[in-house]
């Protein structure tokens, strides 16, 4: 099974300048707080530590691996987000105007994507490092955030389909505060139909798994297994949205929407043995 993924691109229409001020402050914060998140990944090597599982009775190691992007992410966290019981975190958050009041999913929106610039550039940086000296060329550059296209997880963003009209909702970061905004957007009649089918799936999804919730409740945990693998998987051909992403390119803004659709994969041989005239193309990957 693979999954192939389509971007839907939805200009949003004109809105005041009060609203469009408010994108423009929303995309900066967005930026800064990126920046703010892969300067601590490049210069604090402890956030790629491996993690450590130890027997608590013994203290025994009893395995070591990778950190995940979610382990990283929970690292981070701890190190600059104020709590009551952790009031004084090493790399605070607050350094950023704006940064401490966000929401969580923008928070963890930007510390996803410092991650994965970061990551970039350590696979980079040791590739080049690996090469002998007569090859290596120039370094690879430190990556830096000027403008930073702003991702929409749950909660931040909901695009609203109507028949006269359609609208991001989104909440936004107008310089003092959060607040949430509808943007006109113009969607073209196969987009309305390939959203509306990702939408029923969708529901169909969060349906099934709202059951198994209950079932598990009642103790039934086998049944809500069962249920799980038989109804609450993505059907094949079929649609779902995932999280979007606002763009700007100076004039003009888009919100980008990803359909991810799982498709069957079948061999090449299979084919072939199905379809011996299909053609085959093959291709050379240099390192």
């Amino acid at each position: 099974m693979a999954i192939a993924m389509k971007t839907l691109i939805l200009p949003l229409l004109d809105a005041n300048p009060g609203k469009l001020e408010a994108l423009e402050s929303t995309e900066a914060l967005f930026s800064q707080m990126v920046q703010f998140y892969l300067n601590i990944l490049l210069t604090t090597p402890l956030f790629w530590d491996t993690v450590v599982k130890v027997d608590p009775a013994t203290g025994e190691i009893l395995s070591e691996r990778a950190p995940t992007s979610k382990d990283i992410l929970t690292r981070l966290e701890f190190v600059t987000v104020s709590t009551p019981a952790h009031t004084h975190p090493s790399y605070p958050l607050s350094n950023v105007p704006g940064a401490e009041d966000a929401p969580v999913v923008f928070r963890r929106a930007a510390i996803n994507r410092a991650i994965g610039i970061a990551k970039s550039y350590r696979a980079n940086r040791k590739r080049w490092e690996s090469l002998p000296e007569h090859r290596r060329g120039k370094a690879p550059a430190i990556p830096t955030v000027r403008s930073m296209p702003v991702t929409l997880y749950q909660g931040m963003g909901l695009l609203v389909r109507e028949e006269t009209r359609s609208f991001l909702r989104v909440k936004v970061w107008d310089g003092q505060s959060w607040r949430f905004e509808g943007y006109p957007v113009a969607i073209a009649p196969y987009q309305r139909t390939m959203l509306a089918i990702a939408e029923t799936e969708q529901a169909r999804l969060d349906a099934v798994r709202a059951e198994a919730r209950m079932i598990k409740k009642a103790g039934r945990d086998e049944e809500a297994q069962t249920l799980l693998a038989t109804e609450g998987r993505q059907q094949d051909g079929i649609p779902v949205m995932e999280s979007g992403t606002l763009f700007h390119d100076g004039k003009r803004w888009r919100f980008h929407v990803p359909l991810a659709t799982p498709i069957r994969v079948k061999r090449a041989k299979d084919q072939l043995a199905e379809n011996p005239d299909l053609p085959v193309t093959t291709v050379d990957l240099w390192a």
